[in-house]
Parts: C-alpha cells; structure tokens; sequence
C-alpha cells in the first residue's frame, strides 16, 4: 500500500507541478509563443479536472437519490479515458446533468469547447500572428471561467 501512497502522491504533485508551470507560461507576454502553449496545455487541465467533476457530480447523485431497484454506475476518470472521450464528449456528458448550480458551467464550456476546436484544428490555417494570440487570450479568459465554475461546483457538493 506504501507504493500505491507514493504514487498517488507524485501524481498529484505532477498535476501541480503542471498547472503552476501553465500559469507561469500565461504570464511571459515578451513570447508569443507562450500563451499559445499555455491555452492548449491547460485546456488539458480542464480536460482532467471534467473528468474528475463528472465522478463527483455520479457519487453526489448516487447518494442523495439511493433507489432499491434502480443504480447508475458511477464513472470513474479511468471510465472517461477508456472510451477516449474529448472535451467535446466530456462536454456532452456534462450537459446531462440539470440543475441552476451547473448552467454557468455549461454555457462557459460551450464556448471553451469552441474555442479549443477552432483553435487546435486550425493552428496551421492561414492567418496572422496576432489572431492566433488572440484567440489564446481568449481561450485563456474562458479557461479562467471554467476553473472557476468547476470549483464552485466542487464546494456545492461537499
């Protein structure tokens, strides 16, 4: 069980350790490059914390609604990854879910999943510098969003 605790914990130090470095990379304004990087890195972030969101928001819903004959499988991050789902998929997931607490996060997402796609998919499309590092900016703003609404939803359910 020590290995399994020592796993876990340079796991979680990794995603720190990823998540410090992303911000940093937003605050080099002298590099172009790096706002570019930094939104496609932490739109991966967000990627793993929906997954983590989506396995919170199963177990708060398996323990508020318990029915006898009835269950839902809860899904795990792992589960997520299995079916190799992309934020788009994550997306769709979420917006199964209903519930005021979760509408903001829902229309953020929406665009972040826009962006993310117009972004990633057309990198090398022709355009100029300064589009692209505004489309950066902008998908860093929503990515702000985003973090923000998955953690107010995180507090809601505890």
């Amino acid at each position: 069980k020590s290995v399994d605790f020592n796993k876990a914990v340079e796991w979680r130090f990794k995603v720190n350790f990823l998540k410090d470095q992303s911000s940093r990379l937003e605050n080099l304004s002298n590099f172009p490059i790096f706002p570019i990087v930094a939104f496609l890195l932490r739109s991966q972030f967000i990627e793993f914390k929906l997954k983590q969101l989506v396995l919170s928001l199963d177990l708060y819903l398996s323990f508020e609604s318990r029915s006898a004959i009835l269950k839902r499988k809860i899904r795990t991050p792992k589960d997520l990854d299995d079916r190799k789902l992309t934020m788009g998929g994550i997306e769709k997931i979420i917006n199964e879910y209903e519930g005021d607490i979760i509408e903001g996060l829902k229309s953020n997402l929406n665009k972040l999943v826009e962006l993310r796609n117009e972004f990633a998919h057309r990198l090398f499309s022709p355009g100029s510098i300064k589009e692209l590092i505004d489309k950066s900016d902008e998908g860093l703003s929503c990515c702000e969003k985003v973090e923000i609404q998955i953690i107010l939803i995180d507090n809601s359910l505890r």
